[in-house]
């Protein structure tokens, strides 16, 4: 795994051929390069967009009936966007981890952490237009904030908007990050967001490698050996949810309560040790 917040040691290249867009967002698109992760994902990006096609980038509904892009990613204050078509293992993933970070919230001692998804939600900086911003792999918002979100939530949609436009999630999940989004993390950062988990997943679902990083530190974005928004996670523990999940004798509706408590018996393994230590 890498040793700096910016260095993606499972990134690849983006050939140069542009993809072929629909006549009617040609003007834009055609200047995008297409490519691939190594689970699959289908990209397209575009770099140093000028405002005004920001703009209009940002005018055009997503998901497009005629574009096989469900997710996408325009960042006003670069000049870049990202249009994603994940994989079939690229979803598995996410939505495994969705669990994953369920089940590690109600392990964490003295009662757990509520975690909320938020995947499907659009992030956007303040500084950027209506319609930019990112949708993450997998968001979400942990403890108090993930309480006051169900509150405001139970006063009625507009409440709810306004609460996910004022607040930014606690953490994000990245999957297949490539080198071409080394200004990811900066720009979450930006954005408010305390922890990025940046996954690489390859073609078989037991190769994956895990990296914490802390946006908000000082200096950073910094790799970081333990989560701050789930007290006492550890990559290992990402890798140890997601085997329980991809075990086929565990229940579906069991798999984020063997986390908590394998989670918890961990703590408390790891915090017996530091004791004798």
């Amino acid at each position: 795994m890498s040793t700096t917040a910016t260095a993606w040691p499972w990134a690849t290249d983006m050939p140069e051929a542009a993809a072929a867009p629909p006549a009617r967002e040609g003007r834009i698109l055609s200047k995008f390069g297409s490519g691939r992760t190594p689970d699959g994902t289908h990209l397209i990006r575009a770099f140093g967009l000028s405002r005004l096609e920001i703009a209009e980038l940002a005018t055009m509904d997503f998901p497009n009936p005629d574009l096989p892009f469900r997710r996408v990613s325009i960042d006003p204050v670069r000049g870049t966007a990202v249009m994603m078509a994940p994989s079939r293992l690229h979803e598995r993933i996410a939505v495994r981890l969705d669990k994953v970070a369920e089940g590690l919230g109600g392990g964490v001692q003295g009662g757990g952490r509520r975690v909320e998804q938020l995947r499907g939600t659009r992030w956007r900086d303040r500084e950027g237009p209506q319609g930019t911003g990112a949708e993450a792999d997998c968001a979400f918002y942990v403890g108090e904030t993930a309480e006051a979100c169900i509150r405001a939530e139970a006063l009625g949609d507009e409440q709810a908007d306004t609460f996910t436009e004022r607040h930014p999630p606690d953490l994000v999940v990245e999957i297949n990050v490539s080198h071409t989004d080394e200004g990811k993390p900066a720009w979450y950062r930006r954005l408010g967001v305390t922890e990025l988990w940046a996954v690489s997943a390859g073609e078989s679902p037991d190769w994956l490698e895990v990296e914490f990083l802390d946006l908000q530190t000082p200096g950073g974005p910094a790799v970081s050996q333990e989560s701050k928004v789930i007290p006492g996670a550890q990559p290992a523990d990402i890798k140890d949810g997601l085997r329980i999940l991809h075990d086929t004798s565990t229940p579906v509706i069991e798999g984020s309560r063997r986390i908590a408590n394998a989670f918890a018996q961990r703590l408390a393994q790891r915090m017996g040790r530091g004791a004798q230590s």
